[in-house]
């Protein structure tokens, strides 16, 4: 059998050869235990802040063309169609994954294959309402073009399988299509490596991985900071990640108003293999998002190497993990609250020490090898069942 999978993000060219974002690389090499060959449909960028590797073995691509604006490919003119209807024809499955504007486009281009709406939401990074640069005229454009990707989509949706990574948006699109939750932390079992210490040195050091972008809204972890340093609280906070200009501006901007300068450091993105030692000097790890999230792989990270975590409580997040067991939960945008949480799990290491063992016992059930293996061996149910004429 051929699995198809067309990717939201875009690939690279490095030396006249395709490379692909990390999670998608991992992917293939799972699917590739249970399918013949892998054939992945993306657009390309000329650069990436992301981390890429080259095709595994395998893997064949489909250039669909350079990455448009989001409202070009609203409309559909996003891609190369002719080549997603050629590549369509070999293939029995074509995964879409989403958030994106694409995804009914790229549905209705591919009429043969079974499609497996995964990860379904809605499109991209900068949510309406959310970060002050937006003009009143783009903050109506993007409320319009929200709801016109919301109608396509469940239009979209009627006709294949939902597979999602958040409860709350399985329930959402129950009644329009067959869906099943798909639980995948992306860490491989091996990844997994327990913490050796959990001793303290001042001053505590605090760690934000990931996106750097408006919907992430870094400013509460900022804004925390300030507090801990007007209550005389010894910490310095490492942003690592790849960042916009605006935005990146915008928070270089409120450090320097809120005086500290001194205890924050903008990394910028660095290689996929340094993110250990970003781990494992931090001492407490915190996630941020006023977006929708499923299984925010940053987080399993931070469970793989027993680092201990404080996140937002983000929608669906009390339905993966529990408070004060795998991690400390904050309320959203709640800068106060946030600070009280670094403090209580900076003071108490019996605390910091449950929750890194227990982080990492919720991830050994919900690993890469796990959770891609659970979503072939459905794909290949739904196959056979699409081809007998269920």
């Amino acid at each position: 059998m051929t699995l198809g999978y067309y990717y939201q993000n875009p690939f690279v060219y490095r030396n006249g050869l395709p490379e692909i974002p990390i999670d998608l690389y991992l992917a293939c090499q799972e699917f590739l235990k249970y399918f013949d060959e892998v054939v992945i449909l993306a657009n390309h960028q000329e650069q990436s802040n992301r981390n890429t590797k080259p095709l595994p073995e395998g893997v064949k691509m489909v250039d669909i063309g350079p990455l448009k604006p989001h409202w070009v490919r609203l409309l559909g003119f996003g891609y190369d169609r002719e080549r997603v209807r050629q590549a369509s024809q070999k293939l029995d499955a074509l995964i879409i994954q989403g958030p994106t504007t694409l995804v009914p486009h790229i549905g209705k281009d591919a009429p043969r294959p079974l499609k497996i709406f995964l990860q379904v939401g809605f499109w991209g990074s900068v949510y309406p309402g959310q970060f002050r640069s937006h003009s009143l005229i783009k903050e109506i454009g993007l409320q319009c073009m929200v709801r016109i990707a919301e109608y396509q989509q469940k239009q979209a949706f009627k006709k294949g399988i939902i597979f999602s990574n958040n409860p709350l948006k399985l329930e959402m699109y129950k009644k329009l299509a067959p869906g099943y939750f798909i639980s995948k932390g992306l860490v491989r079992k091996e990844e997994i490596s327990k913490r050796t210490s959990f001793e303290i040195i001042e001053p505590i050091k605090l760690l934000y991985y990931g996106r750097i972008e408006s919907d992430k809204h870094i400013e509460t972890i900022i804004r925390a900071c300030r507090l801990l340093k007007e209550q005389e609280f010894p910490f310095h906070f490492d942003i690592v990640g790849g960042a916009s200009g605006p935005y990146l501006k915008h928070l270089l901007e409120l450090t320097r108003q809120l005086d500290i300068e001194k205890e924050i450091t903008f990394h910028g993105p660095v290689p996929f293999h340094e993110k250990q030692q970003y781990f494992n000097r931090a001492d407490i790890f915190i996630f941020h998002t006023c977006g929708t999230e499923g299984f925010p792989r940053v987080i399993w990270e931070a469970f793989s190497f027993g680092t201990p975590v404080i996140a937002a409580n983000y929608p669906g997040a009390d339905l993966f993990f529990e408070n004060e067991k795998h991690l400390l939960l904050f309320e959203r945008k709640n800068q106060s609250e946030l600070a009280e949480k670094i403090i209580a799990l900076s003071n108490n290491e019996r605390l910091r020490r449950r929750i890194s063992t227990e982080g990492q016992k919720l991830l050994s059930e919900h690993t890469l090898e796990k959770g891609h293996g659970n979503m072939a061996k459905l794909i290949i149910k739904a196959i056979n069942n699409h081809n007998d004429g269920q």
